[in-house]
């Protein structure tokens, strides 16, 4: 009767840890890392001109407080070599989406922020700022 008892504990425990949202974001916070850009794996230009940066790598975290840090190594060719960009956002999550947003002061022409959506263990982040989608491609490395 025992044995009994335990199989259906573990059987009751195995069964909510497979039944949760895997579309949904993760635990927080959290570490990505960039795999491809519009599909294509890194390294990769991001457009179809000769002196287009070619992207390296980057990452993304979610801080689990509302910050986001994004960070992009690139080629450059006009001015020959490897930048590193890094751009401090919050955001907000409503169900498997994420909304990324920049302090732009009244008045001045800022980008639009990206937008993302949580698929299993991948973010994908739409960097194209309302023109030209530039899906940019995260997988899940581990919540901190």
């Amino acid at each position: 009767m025992n044995l009994l008892r335990k199989i259906a504990v573990v059987a009751t425990v195995s069964f909510g840890i497979g039944c949760h949202d895997v579309s949904g974001p993760p635990a927080l916070p959290a570490n990505y890392m960039l795999v491809s850009v519009n599909g294509n794996p890194l390294p990769t230009v991001i457009t179809p001109f000769p002196e287009a940066p070619t992207v390296l790598d980057g990452t993304l975290f979610l801080d689990g407080a509302g910050n986001a840090l994004v960070r992009e190594h690139q080629h450059v060719m006009i001015a020959p070599g490897d930048v590193t960009y890094a751009t401090n956002y919050t955001y907000t999550i409503d169900g498997d989406k994420i909304q990324f947003h920049i302090d732009c002061p009244p008045g001045a022409l800022c980008a639009m922020p990206p937008v993302g959506r949580f698929a299993e263990s991948h973010l994908f982040v739409d960097m194209g700022a309302g023109g030209n989608p530039l899906v940019y491609d995260y997988q899940l490395v581990m919540p901190d």
